[in-house]
């Protein structure tokens, strides 16, 4: 029964590598930097007090005690009760969550949402990673694999891991202090590599051929080729710990002190734009949308709460567990170009705003159903959460309203609803005044006019309506 188990749980292989190009996000130019859009809380029914998987199905699943709570999307209004608490969580390719409980056994929830134990002889008390032969778990100073074979020990010479990985060589990689382990899960043979002074007491994911890992005291996440060569980048907050593949390759994602952090895998130019078909007409347009990104680029996301896990879930969103509450943030903050459109983008009537250049005066689409986007932020000075009304005027005439609530360190766009004489815009472009009213939460007003057209085609820089 367990050979059977395992050999449809686990892959006979390490997982094969994301296709290049499934998923293209670029963030804006420089130009007009802003703060990272903010992790959007998920309702649960209960505080999340674990680890978060993506899984079970196409689901994310965050941990409380012998619950586990799973979103498909929006909130997390299914519980799956647990034989045992988790550890720590790994979702596998076939969409089954294994998890760690500290004892001489494995949970296993199943693609369809059961839950069981799995014994192990061997006390499973750290991380998870699904490779060749199995499921690969931490037990106290070795580590242990689960296959169709039964569980199998393997020596890692006394030290004692931390984060542990399926390698793009299909080893199993795991961090130990001042070294980074390899295990060839054939022979058994292990191998240490330098980590050039870092102290790896943290996590280590693969993503676009290489190792990541984490460097908690000197605040770095570090890059080691599968030959040992280490490459150092500096983060943008304190402590980085856990880390996770993003969901394209070209990022892998880190949970810190308090902030959620995002490191480019490879540099990104222009050229790398020119190699997607729909990217071209807005790279000739505006070049200066594709800037040079370079590799160990670090961008800091503001968080709910202190992250302490993190897992690619539904819509490709990050989803992690933040001070008791799960949140997820969206990969990407500027136009997205390629690929699977994620369904977020179904609040702005299924369709991709797509806005090209950011200019003074910028003009934004009136799209088939009468409905425009336009980007708006808080007043300076306010604090969280700012809300109020957005009216449209042309030529003297009212010709749209609408309300909005956003937080005061993000610029999203709202969507108005266009009427009256202000339809003219589906077919050219038109000159529109807006007059804004905010007030935030300690009562702070403020109110502004602003001035911009709307047109059959958009060229400023759009957002989803709520990102």
């Amino acid at each position: 029964m367990l050979a059977a188990l395992l050999a449809a749980a686990a892959p006979a292989a390490a997982p094969a590598a994301v296709k290049d190009g499934c998923f293209v996000g670029i963030d804006v130019s420089s130009r007009f930097e802003r703060n990272p859009s903010p992790c959007t809380r998920v309702p649960t029914p209960g505080p999340v007090s674990g680890p978060v998987a993506k899984g079970p199905g196409n689901a994310v699943s965050a941990f409380a005690g012998s619950t586990a709570y799973v979103s498909t999307g929006g909130p997390a209004d299914r519980a799956i009760a647990l034989p045992a608490p988790a550890v720590r969580a790994r979702g596998l390719s076939d969409g089954s969550v294994w998890y760690s409980t500290g004892g001489r056994a494995l949970g296993h929830i199943r693609p369809d949402g059961s839950a069981e134990l799995v014994p192990t002889a061997a006390a499973s008390t750290g991380d998870l990673a699904e490779g060749t032969g199995g499921v690969w778990f931490i037990s106290g100073a070795s580590i242990h694999r689960l296959g169709a074979d039964g569980v199998r020990r393997f020596s890692t010479g006394g030290a004692f891991p931390h984060g542990l990985t399926a390698g793009p060589d299909g080893a199993i990689w795991f961090t130990a202090g001042g070294r980074i382990g390899r295990i060839d899960p054939a022979s058994g043979a292990l191998d240490f590599f330098a980590t050039g002074g870092l102290d790896a007491a943290g996590g280590i994911t693969s993503a676009d051929g290489a190792l990541w890992f984490t460097a908690p005291v000197q605040s770095q996440v570090a890059r080691m080729t599968t030959s040992g060569q280490v490459t150092p980048y500096p983060t943008n907050g304190y402590r980085p710990t856990w880390i996770i593949a993003g969901p394209d390759q070209r990022t892998v994602w880190y949970t810190g002190k308090d902030y959620v952090g995002r490191m480019q895998t490879r540099t990104y130019t222009r050229a790398s734009g020119m190699r997607f078909r729909c990217a071209l007409a807005v790279i000739y347009a505006c070049p200066h949308l594709m800037p040079t990104w370079p590799r160990g680029r670090s961008i800091r996301f503001s968080v709910v709460g202190a992250p302490e896990a993190l897992a690619v879930g539904p819509n490709q969103r990050i989803y992690s567990s933040q001070g008791g509450q799960l949140a997820s943030i969206i990969p990407f903050r500027g136009p997205l170009l390629c690929g699977t459109v994620p369904s977020f983008l179904g609040r702005v009537d299924g369709r991709l705003i797509q806005g090209a250049c950011a200019r003074p005066n910028p003009t934004f689409s009136v799209n088939g159903n009468n409905a425009a986007y336009v980007r708006l932020s808080c007043p300076r000075a306010s604090l969280r959460l700012c809300a109020g009304t957005l009216t449209l005027y042309y030529r003297g005439q009212r010709i749209g309203k609408t309300s909005y609530a956003i937080l005061s360190f993000d610029n999203p766009t709202v969507r108005a609803t266009i009427r009256g004489t202000g339809l003219v815009a589906r077919r050219r472009r038109i000159p529109v005044q807006g007059f804004v009213s905010a007030q935030d939460q300690a009562g702070l007003r403020a109110s502004r006019w602003i001035s911009f057209y709307l047109g059959p085609r958009g060229d400023g820089v759009a957002s989803p309506v709520r990102p």
